[in-house]
């Protein structure tokens, strides 16, 4: 360390003796400058020099002597003193606040929301929020396991978008308690406040949640649901009730609808929010199980069919008995409007049940059918949610139930069987929506026949009471019903399904012995696609015949009957390829006395835009308790070879 200091010296040193020298040095030079010139003594003062003589005589001038000027020493001119600088006094500081010592923090009280997710998150950053939470009054008597959920969710709310918190944290019904229902609201508030947080805090803040009541739940679904369709729907519907008077417990139902008008019937949307509140119909009925329910109709069109809230409420009272368990919606909403996908006359949307407006239509052929279309689309609230199979196929099957104890039909398959796909098993591995009509129809038909047959294995009794613990099942968190359960609540019946499952023909229906033979199968004549109407028509003499697709067949009858008019029923009767019946229909024929012979047509296989199922098909038909037409005809798969 000294040798690096010690240059440090040695420059010092010489800066001082350069200062030292060049002093003495202008002092030398200052006693040096000369005074008024002194002449030498020694030096002799110059004598002029005669000039010599011209040739012409010329008088001599003799040049004065030169007197010395004196040089007169140079002035010095004097520097200027150096200027005292002005020193401008610096203004005197203010001096600063003495500051007030911060007070020492009060600890926040522990709390059981500490261990929960956000709950240390909140306790550090908002203090007010989290005290707000902390202090209520079923946070505070420590928290149960059924609240855990629900603290945990307002702590999820405050972490998404503290607006939306601070509007559900102050509801009234907040402060005493959280009930399964007002858990919902919360739950979907977090959703809301997830997907569409510009949105979250002003639906909170609507007065219909003032309170937690009936259609509360399928209103925020709504919202929740238009929310994930990415449209601007949203906006502009929260930005018509924000500039009115919000949405009130009226206009829930109408609220309800909106998600089925955006997805299905855009313009129907802007009708609905422009609704007075008298076109919403209400009504209150006391369910079995379910105890107090709301039915509503909403009136978009004008004019609803005055018996329509009365077949909803009973609708809804069939699938209770039935199913022994309380309806799982406490307000079902009913439309009117044509939403559906193409090719689907109804659909429950959870949040509201929509009918085709023919179904209101007095005169439609839909007309008839509501009461028996309500009993499915009023099963979903029990099945949605499951394996797409499992869903429609309990509706379908509620429906053949409901026809049953009603009409005193017979519990048999009410659709051709599905043509393009055989199992269930096979079925799963299909896309799970719409992505082929004639495909996803086959969880209809599939579903329907695997019921079916697990129904007239176990009879009525057993099997409902299997399905209500199926259904009890579907109630755990995260389970969506698949075979599995099946196989678990349907345990002593499950061969009866593995038909329909893996694969073959049940053996319940024996069609052939009613096969008497008395027209031959070679009369009936039914091919698949492949033949025009017109191709098929000119065969020589058809048992059967086509029209637009849908196949007919075509009966003659011989009477005789002299006096008057006489009508006689038949029943038509179609077996599929799997043996199972999937159609029994009851028609009137009329006999008029002036004629002897008759010929009529009567629709079989399936609909036009429904494939046939290659295989053996039977059909009879019955008048009287006689069987007068038994028959078997094969369907045979047409191959085209690729172009």
């Amino acid at each position: 360390m000294a040798l690096q200091h010690q240059p440090q010296r040695r420059g010092l040193r010489a800066g001082i003796t350069i200062c030292v020298v060049a002093l003495v040095t202008v002092l030398i030079l200052a006693a040096c400058q000369p005074g008024a010139p002194t002449p030498t003594a020694d030096v002799p003062v110059p004598t002029a020099t005669a000039i010599p003589a011209t040739p012409t005589a010329t008088a001599t001038l003799e040049l004065p002597t030169p007197t010395p000027t004196a040089t007169p020493a140079p002035t010095n001119t004097p520097t200027p003193p150096t200027p005292t600088p002005t020193v401008t006094p610096l203004p005197t500081p203010t001096p600063l606040p003495t500051p007030t010592p911060l007070p020492t923090p009060t600890p926040l009280p522990k709390s059981d929301i500490d261990g929960l997710k956000h709950g240390l998150w909140l306790r550090d950053t908002h203090h007010a929020e989290y005290l707000a939470l902390a202090n209520l009054p079923w946070v505070h008597d420590r928290i149960t396991v059924a609240e855990r959920s629900s603290a945990e969710t307002l702590l999820g709310i405050a972490a998404q978008d503290l607006d939306t918190y601070h509007a559900a944290i102050n509801k009234e019904w907040i402060q005493d308690g959280i009930t399964a229902a007002e858990h919902d609201v919360l739950d979907l508030l977090h959703k809301i406040a997830n997907s569409a947080p510009d949105h979250a805090a002003a639906a909170a803040a609507m007065p219909f949640l003032d309170d937690v009541t009936h259609g509360d739940i399928e209103a925020l679904t709504s919202i929740l649901n238009i929310a994930y369709t990415d449209s601007s729907d949203l906006g502009r519907i929260m930005a018509h009730f924000e500039t009115g008077q919000g949405i009130t417990n009226l206009m829930t139902p109408m609220v309800a609808m909106l998600y089925p008008a955006v997805i299905g019937d855009p313009p129907l949307v802007e009708r609905l929010l422009r609704l007075p509140s008298a076109a919403t119909t209400i009504r209150y009925f006391d369910l079995p199980l379910a105890g107090r329910t709301r039915f509503a109709i909403v009136d978009a069109y004008g004019g609803i069919r005055a018996d329509a809230i009365n077949l909803l409420y009973r609708a809804a009272h069939f699938n209770e008995t039935l199913m022994e368990r309380p309806l799982p919606s406490a307000s079902v909403n009913l439309l009117f409007a044509n939403t559906s996908a193409a090719g689907f006359s109804g659909t429950n949307y959870s949040t509201a049940i929509v009918m085709d407006y023919d179904y209101q239509r007095q005169g439609n052929y839909r007309y008839d059918y509501l009461p028996v279309s309500l009993v499915h689309e009023v099963a979903h609230y029990y099945w949605s949610g499951n394996a797409t199979w499992i869903d429609e196929g309990m509706a379908e099957f509620t429906e053949l139930t409901y026809r049953n104890i009603e009409d005193a039909r017979p519990i048999v398959p009410d659709g051709y069987p599905c043509a393009e796909i055989e199992t269930i098993k096979d079925l799963d591995a299909q896309p799970p929506r719409h992505s082929d009509y004639n495909r996803f129809l086959c969880n209809y038909t599939l579903g329907q026949r695997a019921f079916t047959e697990l129904y007239q294995e176990a009879g009525h009794r057993r099997f409902w009471e299997a399905a209500g613990n199926l259904y009890d099942s579907s109630l755990a968190p995260d389970v969506s019903l698949n075979v599995y359960h099946i196989r678990q609540n349907f345990a002593n019946y499950f061969t009866a399904f593995a038909v329909y499952y893996v694969g073959g023909r049940t053996t319940r229906y024996q069609p052939s012995a009613d096969f008497t033979g008395q027209i031959p199968a070679t009369d009936i004549l039914v091919l698949p696609q492949g033949l025009s109407d017109a191709e098929y028509n000119t065969i020589e003499d058809p048992f059967s015949t086509r029209h637009q697709g849908q196949m007919y067949l075509m009966l003659k009858f011989w009477y005789l009957f002299a006096t008057q008019t006489t009508t006689a029923t038949i029943t038509v009767t179609e077996h599929g390829p799997d043996n199972m019946p999937y159609r029994i229909r009851d028609y009137e024929v009329e006999f008029d006395p002036d004629y002897y012979s008759s010929t009529h047509l009567y629709p079989i296989g399936p609909a036009a835009n429904q494939s046939w199922r290659p295989g053996y098909h039977f059909l009879t038909i019955t008048s009287g308790g006689e069987v007068i037409v038994a028959d078997i005809f094969r369907v045979y798969e047409i191959y085209t070879a690729p172009p």
